[in-house]
């Protein structure tokens, strides 16, 4: 990935390959460009994203929480790909599977 021009901004092939660098070759693990912010902005407590189709979200982190950087994106991610619905974001939760916990006997 080519971040030569700005620290604010990425370029981003048509798909991003997660375990590997090489655009050229295929992976299974990959994502669509829609969902990887072309220019991120940092203000203190509170993150913008843009995304390459003209959306933009913006993550505010609350006073008693320490701030980090990827889990403000990771956040605004998900408020893009739930359209900042969060009933939406729950209905996915509550299908989690709890796998059981066996006890181990030592």
């Amino acid at each position: 990935m080519d971040t030569s021009n700005s620290t604010n901004s990425l370029n981003v092939w048509s798909y991003f390959y997660l375990d590997n660098p090489n655009p050229k070759v295929k992976s299974k693990t990959y994502m669509h460009k829609e969902l990887i912010p072309s220019r991120i902005i940092v203000n203190n407590r509170t993150t913008i994203c843009y995304f390459p189709d003209g959306d933009k979200v913006l993550v505010r982190c609350a006073e008693y929480e320490e701030f980090e950087i990827e889990t403000a994106v990771s956040e605004a991610i998900a408020k893009k790909v739930f359209g900042g619905n969060r009933s939406a974001f729950l209905k996915v939760v509550d299908q989690t599977y709890y796998q059981p916990n066996e006890n181990k006997k030592e």
